[in-house]
């Protein structure tokens, strides 16, 4: 492939190489083709009436008092409206290909097809809209769509994730993952991705390593969260040279959780760096690098609804579309931090506590 990106009209797609990642968009590649196309043929979709709601413009929101800036957002039509989630008893169940999967959507659905430069085989890396979207532009990623493989972290689709979030020139931009019994509603490997007007706390909140760094060459080393309430494993990246090792890092922790049958959830953001040595943030440059939280959770079944929202990767980053008016006014900060923290807590210090005891490699 060139050096451009190529987009062909009728097959929609769109093929790209290293050099349209960017890291820092405090000195950005001149380059936001993915937004304007996936934001344009996101927008049409929604003006043919291919989703099962309209969806606000602008989402009544509100900013929360308080320290972590909490977001609440007024949805009440994906509460009712959208597909009811398929029943998950372990992070282990396979795909069911009488149960619904994305091989089954609609044509319309297909917004993209991903083609990267490293994949020869590529054709069917998909972006499907969302049909019961948080956000504007809220898209499911389906890594190797047609491989039916059952929903759980690979390193071809957290790579695909990653370089997704890098083609993106918008902060706005976020992408995430919800395992099985972590509130993922379709049992097939799927991201989601979506545009969010608001700062999350989560972008500059300070960060400490976990354990010394093997390679300090490397800025794809492990952090922990200083001060939140859903404690989390964090990853910063800030060269796209790093990422097939932030992949690996990662990759590992992430298959851990599988093994122990532990539910987890993902989120990725622009955010600030973070030093080594320092629980601070080393650069005021406020999206100079990639911030990779993965989360570990107490399981929920499908069917589990804690005050008119699911926790999820978007609740765990600060981010609450709320299903009822009622729930969005009432709710508030304090609420919100004790969810989290139960809902986080004990699983977290499981896996922290196997991190510092040296239990598996490649992590620090």
């Amino acid at each position: 492939m060139g050096s451009s990106t190529a987009l062909d009209n009728e097959m929609h797609e769109f093929g790209y190489d290293a050099s349209h990642l960017c890291v820092d968009l405090s000195n950005p590649i001149d380059l936001d083709l993915l937004d304007h196309v996936l934001q344009s043929r996101w927008k049409s979709s929604m003006e043919r009436g291919h989703f099962r709601y309209m969806l606000p413009s602008p989402i009544p929101s509100t900013i929360l008092p308080g320290r972590y800036n909490f977001i609440l957002q007024l949805n009440p039509d994906r509460g009712s409206k959208r597909r009811p989630p398929e029943q998950i008893a372990t992070l282990t169940q396979p795909f069911d290909p009488t149960r619904f999967h994305f091989n089954l959507v609609a044509p319309q659905e297909v917004l993209l097809q991903l083609r990267p430069w490293w994949d020869d085989q590529a054709h069917d890396h998909s972006l499907l809209i969302n049909v019961s979207p948080l956000e504007t532009g809220h898209v499911l990623l389906t890594p190797h769509r047609s491989q039916n493989r059952a929903q759980a972290l690979s390193r071809d689709g957290l790579r695909l994730a990653l370089e997704l979030a890098l083609l993106s020139r918008d902060p706005n931009f976020r992408v995430g993952f919800n395992s099985l019994c972590g509130y993922a509603s379709v049992n097939h490997e799927h991201y989601h991705a979506y545009y969010l007007q608001h700062r999350l706390y989560l972008e500059t909140a300070a960060l400490r390593p976990l354990k010394s760094p093997t390679n300090t060459g490397s800025s794809s080393f492990c952090f922990e969260l200083v001060d939140y309430p859903a404690p989390a494993l964090v990853w910063t990246l800030e060269r796209v040279e790093d990422l097939s090792a932030l992949v690996e890092r990662v990759m590992t922790v992430a298959k851990h959780l599988h093994a122990t049958n532990t539910a987890h959830n993902m989120f990725i953001t622009r955010g600030e760096t973070c030093s080594a040595s320092s629980s601070t943030p080393a650069t005021p440059s406020h999206h100079s690098c990639l911030r990779v939280f993965l989360w570990a959770r107490e399981s929920s079944f499908g069917s589990k609804e804690s005050d008119g929202f699911n926790p999820a990767l978007c609740e765990l980053a600060g981010h609450f579309p709320c299903k009822s008016e009622e729930a969005y006014g009432r709710l508030k900060e304090d609420g919100l931090v004790a969810i989290l923290r139960d809902l986080c807590a004990k699983s977290f210090a499981c896996l922290r506590a196997a991190l510092v005891e040296g239990q598996f490699d490649n992590v620090a």
